[in-house]
């Protein structure tokens, strides 16, 4: 970079923050003497009345609803492992994924702390997915 060049840009560079530093210190002085006057935002949408509206949901919060929440979470978690721990699963769908040459996952009874993955060739693995996602074969059965 040649030296005209790079003493435009620096003197660029001087001139915005000073006249950064020159804004903020006359909105210091209008504040201190109490002439500052507020920001005017634009009208809200509707859509963003409807979130400031909106109740707050959460311990965090001190919703009301909180525990009756938490109770209908519960219930529904409840719902889902049953569902998939209940054995009227006829395993078209995994058939189907099978024959479209996906690997499909499951739980095996013989191996309850992993993942099996079955490939369409009939290969088989325990897999581990942590909490990014990442994929890690632990063994090849």
């Amino acid at each position: 970079m040649k030296n005209r060049t790079r003493k435009r840009l620096i003197d660029r560079r001087n001139k915005l923050q000073s006249r950064f530093v020159k804004g903020t210190l006359r909105a210091l002085a209008e504040a201190k003497a109490g002439k500052l006057t507020a920001y005017q935002y634009s009208p809200l949408t509707d859509e963003e009345s409807a979130w400031e509206s909106m109740a707050p949901v959460g311990r965090e919060f001190g919703s009301p609803d909180y525990e009756r929440l938490t109770r209908l979470d519960d219930q529904l978690h409840q719902q889902i492992e049953e569902s998939m721990l209940a054995d009227d699963d006829d395993g078209a769908a995994a058939k189907e994924h099978l024959a479209a040459g996906r690997p499909i996952t499951y739980r095996d009874p013989h191996f309850p702390d992993a993942i099996m993955r079955k490939w369409p060739n009939g290969h088989r693995e325990l897999i581990d997915v942590n909490d990014n996602g990442n994929v890690t074969v632990l063994r090849t059965i």
